[in-house]
């Protein structure tokens, strides 16, 4: 008659204060309960997501073991994934800009894959260039030995369009300056494309020439090509930001002449006092014609109001005004907005006497309605920011 096979005896722990007989496993054996297990992955994963954020980058999912634990983090909605693999705290991500973000993304993906060069839009934020937020659209945009161009996510995988000799900002490999400047003057609108050229030009301390021939000699016959050397022809370093590298190209296809930029003046009061102008045309009847893009950073943000803040600001900006009209100038203010209106922004070009040199290239509607006074424009600066009670 066949044995009756033996049960393997199982590992039991004793109960609440009875050692003296309990079953111990052997060394080999023995494994930690599950809870424990699970709480020292957390805190490898915490460690891990703290190191990434110290970094400014996003967190590499370089293990199966890695990633499954994110993805239950990510499914609990404690991180987010802006693209494959790489991952994120939820609420350190909310607190970032766009660019900021598009930079976490750039040092996650060079370490994902480090053959990728950013390129475009995504070489443009890297090298800190004048990148417009509309074009910040999740996307980011590398190119690599590839022959084919692909989608991964919100990952734009383009093809090479000739050998790329990438260079290193902040640990990321990115296309150079002029290359960067010719991929976005081509591929993106003129509006953007002469924000990214502009302060290309003051990055690298290139001339306008410089950048007209590069753009000749290395985007013959690509795609956008037409674009790119109206962009560079136009391109000029002095613009001091984007927003004046915008309305500069609107003024452009508004038909009006280009003005001279960031012009320096005296204070008549205090021979060594600069003032600078940021658009400056000769009037069309004689004289000067002075414009200036408002924004509400020099009102706003403490770095530039000074320790007098809002009082102190508003007074330099009325004093500055007031010294710039000793030139006999016609001094016309204006906001990002109102650039974009350009119905209204034809209709005070023209009102203040700016020349006009063609028809313009773009439909220009017929304002609807006379715009109010964005603030913190002077009508609606307090009493108070001039010591008044």
């Amino acid at each position: 008659m066949p044995k009756k096979p033996t049960s393997v005896a199982r590992t039991q722990f004793p109960p609440s204060g009875s050692r003296k007989n309990a079953i111990r496993p052997s060394s080999k054996d023995a494994q930690p309960p599950a809870r424990y297990l699970h709480s020292d992955k957390s805190r490898e994963v915490d460690s891990l997501l703290d190191q990434a954020e110290r970094a400014r980058s996003c967190l590499v999912a370089g293990s199966a073991s890695l990633r499954k634990a994110l993805e239950t983090r990510l499914r609990g909605g404690l991180l987010v994934s802006p693209a494959p693999r790489l991952f994120v705290r939820a609420q350190y991500w909310g607190d970032l800009t766009s660019t900021q973000r598009h930079r976490h993304v750039l040092l996650g993906l060079g370490r994902l894959h480090p053959s990728w060069v950013a390129c475009g839009i995504s070489a443009a934020v890297a090298h800190e260039l004048q990148v417009p937020y509309r074009l910040l659209d999740g996307k980011t945009h590398v190119t690599g030995c590839n022959k084919h161009a692909k989608t991964w996510g919100e990952i734009r995988v383009h093809k090479a369009s000739r050998e790329i000799e990438p260079v290193m900002v902040g640990g990321i490999p990115v296309t150079s300056v002029p290359q960067t400047a010719l991929d976005c003057a081509r591929l993106v609108d003129a509006r953007g494309g002469l924000a990214i050229a502009d302060s290309a030009l003051r990055a690298c301390g290139m001339a306008r020439e410089e950048l007209v021939d590069y753009v000749e000699a290395h985007g013959r016959g690509l795609r956008g090509i037409t674009l790119a050397r109206e962009v560079a022809s136009m391109a000029d370093a002095r613009s001091a930001n984007g927003g004046e590298s915008i309305t500069r190209r609107v003024m452009h296809e508004l038909g009006y002449a280009l003005p001279d930029l960031q012009v320096c003046f005296a204070d008549p009061m205090d021979p060594q006092r600069r003032y600078y102008a940021d658009f400056v045309w000769p009037h069309a009847e004689g004289g000067l014609v002075i414009g200036e893009l408002d924004g509400v950073e020099k009102y706003m943000d403490p770095e530039m109001t000074g320790p007098d803040g809002l009082r102190g600001a508003v007074l330099r900006e009325r004093r500055r005004e007031s010294r710039l009209t000793i030139t006999r100038a016609a001094i016309a203010r204006f906001s990002y907005a109102e650039v974009l209106d350009l119905g209204w922004f034809d209709r005070l070009l023209a009102t203040f006497g700016v020349p006009r040199e063609r028809e313009p290239i773009v439909a220009v509607p017929v304002p609807r309605k006379p715009r109010s006074p964005e603030a913190p424009a002077p009508e609606l600066v307090p009493l108070e920011a001039y010591g008044l009670d």
